[in-house]
């Protein structure tokens, strides 16, 4: 066994040293070859031979796969032209004159973005590029990319100089010569181009294949990607041999018809014609989006005219689904200037075809690498400002992105069920479909960002009539979609989660690009023009689009629809126009027909998120609950709930106040509660799906609520914007500690804002303390959190605000509970009690909304919270929830604290009028007063005076004398305690109002503490009252009898003894 054994090795190395020997003679013999051919290409006319050997090297008949590698290895060394590849390689990389690094990579790779030095926010940095450039100090970033990239260092019109390497750029360390011996390129001229030719044979002849099998075929040109990639990593020189062939026009019609020196076989004729064939075929299965005219000069041309290499590799780089290997070669070819230029025009030129491939491409998992692909290529050209405003200018590139994407949103729409489905005219993107749920419109909208990045582009897109109609066209198949039905007496049968399909398509869709339109918004003249232009087109859309769908005053009962996004950019436009522009409010306002028809879809949302909380719309299953979460969490809530709040607060500040205080009412159906001193009557409408109290009470709850978010909210209305991030900050804060990464993550995504991570962490100093990490029991480490500071918690900390942010009740109820633990342990409350929310003071109000504080003073308000009052202080059949009370209390402390000045028929001393409360019995149908019912006068302050007696369980227990509570934080005194603190200041705060108040209260206060010294109407009350009477007929009696004395002591004789008298008075008294 051991003499086998030595004889197997034996001849194992003799096989290794024949195959090491065959590999050296075959190098030998194609370096013999490559320099015989070099020479006779250096004569006139001797290029013959080459041709016929690349003839035969490269014939399209012989199938390309894995045993082709040997001829690969040919064209390699025919390449090097006597020398061997790696010599070949190395002398190419000494004449690399590249100013631009350009390093091409894919998924997963660990790169650098620098905002100090990038001029497009898509700009991005290879890591050694980065870490040899002076980026200290800078606001960078390190990323894992997603869809690949390349390095921009060098680029001027992406990066400025001071982010260069040394290595890169115009002022580079290193220039070397691009002088190249013409002999070292002789060959590369001649076979670079056939190399090309055959992969394009190979493309064509494999185009009939079913998309399954074009994988294969791509495969199978692996070979040929290598020389490709090989060749465009050698430098600028070849890169310039690359370019010259892709883009000669003379040479791609010469090589695509064949030699016309040699006399073409039958059979080679065939062939040609059969891949013609097939060329002409795979044209007409990617033809454009349908329209009614195609301009010239754009991606939008019906027919494909390819002149060149360059050309007819772009369109198969799209008929094969964006191969990996080709879209790196082509992206790695990008630092040639004139490679880019052509290869940018040829891109757009193909550009709406990917819009119907990717459409195609839904059905199976190929289109998220592809998509991935797309954006992979089109953003290393749009990202270059001088090249995007090219494409813009002169190929019409907007036009075509726009229209691709209408029309991939087009061929997805349904009919709109919202408000009455036989009327409504509108039809919405279907969030069942795959195109939707697998982004497929990614890419497109991708692309769009990046071409809105540059100012000027955004510009000619806001002045563009033709392109904004189409805009509002695509905004408008979002506009209503995935309309939820409330179930109101059986569960839903099956829970559809097209609901994360939806929030997606929004905010990447409609708010990312609204976000970069208005980024480039100043408060020049033009952007004036701009916005007033954007206004009117939007206005025009929102009108159309609600005659579309049928709706006059009045919501489809029982529907919601989270989406509006031509509501949305109306919204923030208006904003901007207010704010920035300074544009005149007065010639902004539309009519107020219009805007009670803007209301009524951002007020069915706030309505509706109401309803969920309350339990409403439990039988739709978790989903609608999971929907409401969604539109309220800070990913979302900026591009979705802000804007809402915002149009509602424009809108309701120019319409009739009672409307907006009644249509409230109405919507949450809270009438009746109001009128009723127990639970709902009988006769209430049955279309609610609530009887009980506890429903009734949070719908109370969420009108109160609402109202109060419109008043005091200014996320858009008035706050600046780091003046708004600092109210983030603390708002998230006060709900729960945070790491680091969570508040970066938490205000990254409010894109309202541009501040830079150094700012950001500048403001989380301000408001928060580090909490270092801490070893648990278990022995796993606590992770550092931030905490708010002792201030913040006394002064800062805004309820309204963060019920506004708090997803589910129990995050504002966390706050509640963080705060409650502080002020005791600080010792500002001592109460075993828990304290209320501190009220704050309304912040600042642009002057542009001041008709919300007629609100406050609308009679509808005025009687709503006057019934709210009555009835938490004399009903005791229910027991009323604390947040309605202290929500009740920070509405009417509001409307001190904003007299109603311009409000004609009230003054403060509305408080002080009497009010006529009817008692309601329980069951009763009657829907016009009894006038035998039982009514009782109050006022406002005699309602707040029984409140605070019912707050601190004693009778009589508020005086006007009573001072605030003394402590040692004066502002900490004001802001922190019970409902007996707050409703006593809100007493004094009406005391100090005016003087009609203050006499009231006064009066009040003494007729109550007169009451309970005095005889009360109870049976003991009598017994005292006619123990009074008695002792005031005695008092009356003995003074006749007194007045008797004195005239009979006047008729008696002076004689008489006075003592007798005396004693006679005191038996006479003693007789009585």
């Amino acid at each position: 066994h051991d003499h086998v054994g030595l004889i197997l090795i034996y001849e194992a190395l003799a096989l290794c040293h024949f195959v090491n020997m065959a590999a050296a003679a075959h190098h030998l013999l194609c370096q013999k070859q490559a320099e015989y051919y070099k020479s006779e290409c250096s004569k006139s006319h001797g290029c013959q031979q080459l041709y016929a050997g690349l003839d035969r090297l490269l014939d399209p008949k012989e199938a390309l796969g894995d045993d082709r590698w040997e001829m690969v290895d040919w064209v390699r060394w025919m390449l090097a032209g006597g020398m061997s590849p790696p010599e070949f390689a190395q002398t190419m990389v000494k004449y690399n004159s590249t100013v631009c690094c350009g390093l091409v990579w894919t998924v997963n790779f660990v790169a650098y973005r620098c905002r100090t030095c990038g001029i497009s926010p898509c700009m991005s940095l290879c890591s050694d590029c980065f870490l040899a450039g002076d980026h200290d100090g800078h606001d960078f970033n390190m990323f894992k990319s997603q869809g690949g990239g390349a390095c921009d260092c060098g680029d001027v019109n992406v990066l400025k100089e001071c982010g260069f390497c040394p290595n890169h750029g115009p002022n580079r360390v290193n220039k070397l010569s691009d002088n190249v011996p013409p002999e070292l390129l002789l060959l590369p001229n001649i076979i670079v181009p056939r190399v090309i030719l055959r992969l394009i044979q190979h493309f064509r002849e494999h185009s009939t294949k079913v998309a399954d099998r074009l994988d294969m075929a791509v495969c199978d040109a692996d070979s040929l990607f290598t020389v490709l990639h090989d060749l465009s990593e050698m430098g600028a020189v070849v890169r310039g041999v690359l370019t010259k062939s892709l883009t000669d026009k003379t040479m791609y019609k010469q090589l695509k018809e064949g030699r016309v020196d040699v006399k073409s076989s039958e059979e080679d004729v065939a062939f040609r014609k059969r891949l013609q064939e097939n060329y002409e075929k795979a044209k007409e299965q990617l033809p454009p989006p349908p329209m009614h005219e195609y301009p010239t000069g754009s991606g939008l041309s019906k027919d494909l005219v390819h002149q060149h290499f360059l050309d007819e590799l772009v369109f198969w780089t799209i008929k094969y689904h964006f191969p990996q290997k080709l879209v790196t070669f082509l992206l790695n070819m990008l630092p040639d200037d004139t490679y880019k230029e052509v290869f940018a025009q040829t891109f757009i030129n193909h550009y709406s075809r990917i819009s119907i491939l990717l459409t195609q491409l839904v059905r199976n998992s190929e289109s998220e690498p592809m998509t991935n692909r797309v954006v992979h290529i089109s953003v290393q050209l749009f990202s270059n400002n001088r090249l995007a405003w090219r494409l813009v200018s002169e190929h019409r590139l907007l036009e075509t992105m726009i229209t691709s994407m209408v029309y991939m949103m087009q061929s997805l729409r349904i009919r709109n069920p919202l408000h009455d489905p036989e009327r409504n005219l509108h039809y919405v993107v279907n969030c069942e479909s795959l195109s939707l749920q697998k982004h497929a419109y990614w890419s497109l909208v991708s692309d769009l960002m990046n071409i809105l990045a540059h100012k000027r582009i955004t510009h000619r897109f806001l002045q563009d009539k033709q392109l904004v109609g189409m805009w509002m066209m695509f905004l408008s198949c979002f506009q209503g979609m995935n309309v939820n039905i409330r179930e109101q007496y059986q569960h839903v049968e099956y829970e559809q989660m097209t609901y994360y399909t939806s929030f997606s398509a929004e905010h990447e869709a409609c708010s990312s690009p609204l976000t970069a339109l208005l980024a480039h918004l100043d408060t020049s003249q033009v952007c004036r023009t701009y916005i007033g232009f954007m206004l009117n087109r939007l206005e025009t859309a929102l009108v159309s689009w609600l005659d579309a769908v049928g709706v006059d005053d009045q919501p489809g009962p029982g529907q919601l629809t989270f989406h509006l996004p031509l509501h949305r950019h109306y919204a923030l436009f208006l904003q901007r126009a207010i704010h920035e522009v300074k544009m005149d409010p007065q010639a902004l306002v539309a009519d107020d027909d219009l805007l009670m028809r803007l209301m009524i879809h951002p007020l069915q949302i706030m309505m509706s998120l109401h309803e969920i909380n309350a339990g409403l719309w439990v039988r739709n299953g978790p989903q609608i609950r999971f929907q409401a979460m969604t539109y309220m969490q800070c990913q979302f809530c900026h591009s979705m709930i802000d804007p809402d709040i915002y149009l509602l607060q424009y809108c309701m500040s120019h319409v009739d106040p009672d409307f907006v205080i009644s249509t409230i009412v109405a919507r949450l159906q809270i009438a009746d509660w109001l009128d009723q001193p127990g639970e709902a009557s009988e006769g209430t409408d049955q279309s609610a799906p609530w009887t009980n109290d506890d429903h009734d009470q949070d719908m109370v709850e969420g009108a109160l609520s609402f109202i109060a978010m419109i008043l005091n909210t200014r996320t858009l209305t008035g706050t600046d914007e780091r003046g708004q991030l600092r109210k983030e900050l603390i708002t998230y804060l006060c709900m729960s500690d945070k790491t680091h990464s969570q508040l970066i993550i938490v205000m990254n995504e409010n894109q309202a804002h541009n501040e830079s991570a150094g700012d950001i962490d500048s403001l989380i100093d301000e408001v928060s303390v580090f909490q270092a990490p801490q070893l648990e029991s278990s022995g796993v480490m606590q992770q550092g959190k931030y905490t708010p500071k002792a201030a913040i918690w006394l002064k800062e900390f805004d309820p309204i605000h963060v019920m506004l942010r708090a997803v589910q009740k129990k995050e504002f109820q966390s706050a509640m509970d963080r705060f409650s633990v502080f002020v005791k342990q600080k010792g500002y409350f001592v109460e075993p009690s828990s304290p209320w929310p501190p009220f704050r003071t309304l912040p600042p109000l642009h002057p542009a909304y001041y008709g919300l504080y007629r609100l406050l003073w609308c009679g509808s308000m005025q009687e709503m919270l006057f019934k709210l009052l009555w009835k938490i202080v004399n009903v005791s059949a229910i027991e009323v929830k604390d947040s309605v009370i202290y929500l009740t209390v920070f509405l009417l402390w509001l409307c001190v604290e904003k007299p109603p000045d311009d409000v004609a028929g009230y003054s403060v001393d509305y408080l002080t009028l009497p009010h006529t409360m009817e008692i309601v019995p329980t069951g009763s149908d009657e829907t016009s007063p009894d006038p035998d019912a039982p009514q009782e006068e109050e006022t406002f302050i005699s309602l707040l005076l029984k409140l605070h007696d019912k707050l601190t369980k004693k009778n009589n227990s508020y005086t006007p004398e009573d001072p605030a509570p003394a402590s040692g934080d004066s502002r900490a005194g004001s802001s922190v305690g019970d409902g007996a603190h707050f409703v006593r200041q809100l007493l004094n705060t009406i005391g100090g109002a005016s003087d009609g108040c203050r006499r009231t209260l006064v009066e009040l206060c003494r007729a109550r503490a007169e009451a309970a010294a005095g005889l009360d109407r109870t049976d003991d009350d009598d017994r005292l009252d006619r123990k009074q009477k008695l002792k005031e007929m005695k008092n009356k009696m003995m003074a006749d009898i007194a007045k008797q004395q004195t005239q009979f002591r006047e008729k008696m004789p002076l004689d008489i003894d006075s003592d007798d008298d005396d004693d006679d008075d005191e038996d006479d008294d003693d007789d009585y």
